[in-house]
C-alpha cells in the first residue's frame, strides 16, 4: 500500500485552483488502484503509459492537473486485449474490471479498473485512504491507423457514423438499423440479436477501431479522440520507450516521446489553462454523493445552516464590568470580616484568597482591553491592592490581622476611584489574528504589522492547533500540529490554552480557515470553530490566505468547488469577508446566496492592501457605534 503523509490530504490551492481534501483522498485512492494495475501488468509483461490529462499532469505539475479528477493510462491494442483476457480469467479481490464486453450497459470505448463499492468508516481504511466512493483508472487502447490517407478518412467516417447512429438509437429505439451498420456488423461477425443494439454498436466501434492491429503503421491513436481531429496523429515511435516522471508520490511511466505527443494534442502545453472539460460530470464522484444523500438523508461533510443567530447577550463595557467586580470585592470584604468575627479564620482566609482572584481577574481584563501605557496607574493600584489582600490572607491567625484588614478596606475606595477613570481613557479596537500554519502567518504578519503600529488597535496573535483525520475520517488527536512554540521566538503570541477568553470581547477576530470541521483532511481545534469564536467577538472577519484564481460562473469545476471553500462554516458564520479581487467577490456573493439568504453584498468586501483593510474595519466600528 502506497504511503501518504497526513499533510498530503490538506486542502490546497494549486496553480490558483482549489483542491479540497476529499479530492486528495480520491487521488490517493486512484493511485492505489493504479498500483494494482501496475502489479498486474508487471506480472504479465504488459506495458502501460500515462496519457491525456494524467500525462500532461506528470509533465507540467509532477502530479494531477489541479482541476483534473481521474487517472488516464493507455496501452497498445495488443497489450490492451491481453489485459482483457487476463482480467476475464482472474479475480482480484476488492477490484472490478469493466468493459463493453463485461457490462452491456457500460457506455465508454475504453476499459476501467475500479474498487468495488462505496465504503464508509473502518472498511474504507486500508485501500481507500478515507475516500468513501468508487474510484478507478481509465485504460485507453491505442490503435494503429491505416497507412493510406483514404483508408484513414474512411475509418474516421465509419466511426463517426457508428457513434451518430448509437445516439439516434438511444433517443429512439424504434428506428431501423441502416444498411451501412449492417454491412459493418456482417464484416466483423456481430449478430445484433445476441445482445442489446446499443452494446453491439459499441462493440462494432471497438472492432472497427482495432482492425489494423496487425498492419504496418507509422501512427497510433485513441480513436474516439482522433475521429473528430484526424490531423492529430501520434507517431508510433513515441511509444517505443518508457520514461518515468514524478507523479504525486510515485513514479509514473510515460511514453518517451511525450513532448511530441503533447504538442500534437495541445500545442503549447507548458502554461496551465483551466479549459472546459465536457468528458464527464466533475468531480467524478458527484453522482455518488447525491445518491448517498438520497439514500441516507445525510449531507456528508457538509454544513448545516441551523442556529445561525447571534450567540450572546449584549456585552457590558469594560468600565461597567470592572466596577461590578470591584463592588463584588466590597461584599466579599464584608463577608470576610463577618467570618473573622465569628472565629472562622480558615474560611476568612479562603475569602481573602477569593478576593485576590477577583482583583487579578479585573487586572487581566484591563490588560487585555487597553494599551499598557494608558492604564499604568490603574494597574499599579491593582498590584498594590493585591499585595495588601495577600498579606491579610497570610496573617489571618496573627494579632496583626485587624490592621491588615483595615488597610484592605481603606484601599478599596482608592481602587474604586481609579477604575472610574477608565471613562477618560480611549479604548482601542481589539483585533485577534487566528491561524494555524506558517503560510497563513506569512500573510497575516503583514496585516499584524499594519494594525499593531496603529494605537487605535490592540492586537493579539493566536496560533491554534490543527489535527488530521485518519482514513476512517475520525479526528486523530495524536496528529496535532502547533506552530506557536516556534512562532513565540519571533513575536508575542497568545497561548491558546492559557488565555482568559472570558476577560475580553474582541472587536474583530480575523480568521482564515474556512473549513472548521467540514474537511476530509486537516481540522482545527473545536474551540476555534467560527461558530464558537462568535462568543468572544463582536465580529468574525474571514480574510482568506489561499491564492485562488479569478473564475467565472462558466468555470463549472471551480463553481462546484465553492461548496468546499465558500459554503463552509468559517465563511458562512463570518460577519465580514474581505477579498483582494472584485471577481472573487462576485463568486463569493453568488455561492453564499445559494447557501443562505442574507445581505451578502454588504458583508463581502474587497481591499487593495493592509492599510485599506485596517481603515475599513475602523469605519465599520464607527458606524456600529
Amino acid at each position: 500500500m502506497i504511503e501518504f503523509d497526513n499533510s498530503y490530504f490538506r486542502n490546497e490551492v494549486r496553480s490558483g485552483f482549489f483542491v479540497p481534501s476529499i479530492m486528495k483522498r480520491a487521488w490517493a485512492a486512484q493511485i492505489s488502484i493504479l498500483m494494482k494495475l501496475d502489479e498486474i501488468c508487471r506480472e504479465n509483461n504488459l506495458k502501460y503509459y500515462a496519457d491525456f490529462g494524467t500525462l500532461l499532469g506528470a509533465v507540467r505539475h509532477e502530479g494531477f492537473i489541479p482541476w483534473d479528477d481521474d487517472i488516464d493510462v493507455c496501452m497498445s491494442r495488443e497489450d490492451f486485449e491481453s489485459l482483457r483476457i487476463i482480467m476475464s480469467k482472474n479475480t482480484y479481490e476488492g477490484y472490478l474490471y469493466t468493459s463493453i464486453y463485461t457490462n452491456e450497459f457500460f457506455a465508454l470505448q475504453f476499459d476501467r479498473l475500479t474498487n468495488e463499492m462505496v465504503m464508509f468508516g473502518q472498511e474504507a481504511t486500508n485501500s481507500r485512504y478515507g475516500f468513501p466512493f468508487i474510484a478507478g483508472v481509465d485504460i485507453f487502447p491505442i490503435d494503429n491507423l491505416p497507412e493510406s490517407s483514404e483508408e484513414r478518412e474512411m475509418l474516421a467516417q465509419d466511426l463517426l457514423y457508428i457513434k451518430s447512429f448509437e445516439q439516434k438509437y438511444v433517443d429512439d429505439e424504434s428506428i431501423e438499423i441502416p444498411e451501412r451498420i449492417s454491412n459493418l456488423a456482417e464484416q466483423f461477425k456481430i449478430d445484433f440479436t445476441d445482445s442489446t443494439v446499443v452494446n453491439n454498436l459499441r462493440i462494432l466501434y471497438d472492432k472497427r477501431s482495432s482492425q489494423y492491429l496487425n498492419c504496418p503503421s507509422d501512427y497510433a491513436v485513441f480513436t474516439p479522440s482522433w475521429m473528430n481531429n484526424t490531423d492529430k496523429c501520434i507517431e508510433k515511435k513515441c511509444f517505443e520507450k518508457i520514461e518515468y516522471l514524478n507523479f504525486e508520490n510515485i513514479k509514473m511511466p510515460v511514453p518517451a516521446g511525450y513532448k511530441k505527443m503533447l504538442t500534437v494534442r495541445y500545442g503549447e502545453y507548458s502554461i496551465p489553462v483551466l479549459a472546459p472539460d465536457e468528458r464527464h460530470e466533475y468531480p467524478f464522484f458527484r453522482k455518488q454523493e447525491k445518491h448517498f444523500h438520497k439514500l441516507t438523508n445525510i449531507s456528508f461533510m457538509e454544513l448545516s445552516y441551523k442556529d445561525l443567530e447571534d450567540r450572546k447577550e449584549k456585552e457590558k463595557d469594560i468600565k461597567e464590568k470592572c466596577v461590578g467586580l470591584i463592588d463584588l470585592i466590597k461584599k466579599q470584604i464584608e463577608l470576610a470580616i463577618s467570618l473573622y468575627s465569628s472565629g472562622n479564620v480558615e474560611e476568612c482566609e479562603k475569602m481573602l484568597v477569593s478576593i485576590q482572584d477577583v482583583v487579578i481577574k479585573c487586572g487581566t481584563i484591563l490588560e487585555n482591553n487597553y494599551h499598557e501605557s494608558d492604564i499604568t496607574s490603574i494597574i499599579k493600584a491593582f498590584e498594590e491592592y493585591c499585595e495588601l489582600v495577600y498579606n491579610a490572607a497570610i496573617n489571618c491567625d496573627n494579632t496583626s490581622f485587624p490592621e491588615h484588614l483595615k488597610a484592605v478596606i481603606e484601599k478599596w475606595g482608592v481602587v474604586r476611584e481609579t477604575v472610574e477613570t477608565l471613562g477618560n481613557i480611549e479604548k482601542p479596537l481589539l483585533v485577534a489574528f487566528v491561524f494555524e500554519t506558517k503560510e497563513e502567518w506569512e500573510v497575516y504578519k503583514k496585516l499584524y504589522d499594519e494594525f499593531s503600529n496603529d494605537s487605535r488597535y490592540k492586537c493579539f496573535i493566536i496560533p491554534v492547533p490543527e489535527y488530521y483525520r485518519n482514513y476512517d475520517l475520525e479526528i486523530d488527536e495524536n496528529t496535532m500540529e502547533y506552530i506557536g512554540e516556534d512562532l513565540s521566538k519571533e513575536c508575542p503570541i497568545v497561548d491558546y490554552k492559557e488565555f482568559d477568553y472570558s476577560s475580553i470581547t474582541f472587536d474583530y477576530i480575523i480568521k482564515s480557515n474556512p473549513f472548521d470541521d467540514i474537511s476530509f483532511g486537516e481540522v482545527i481545534h473545536p474551540f476555534f470553530y467560527s461558530k464558537e469564536l462568535k462568543k468572544y467577538a463582536k465580529k468574525i472577519v474571514h480574510v482568506p490566505t489561499m491564492d485562488i484564481m479569478d473564475f467565472t460562473p462558466e468555470d463549472s469545476r471551480m463553481m462546484y468547488m465553492t461548496k468546499y471553500f465558500i459554503k463552509t462554516p468559517g465563511v458562512v458564520f463570518s460577519d465580514l469577508i474581505f477579498l483582494k479581487s472584485k471577481v472573487l467577490r462576485d463568486r463569493y456573493i453568488e455561492a453564499l446566496s445559494e447557501a443562505k439568504k442574507d445581505d451578502w453584498s454588504s458583508k463581502v468586501k474587497t481591499y487593495g492592501n493592509e492599510n485599506e483593510l485596517k481603515e475599513a474595519l475602523l469605519e465599520i466600528s464607527k458606524a456600529d457605534i
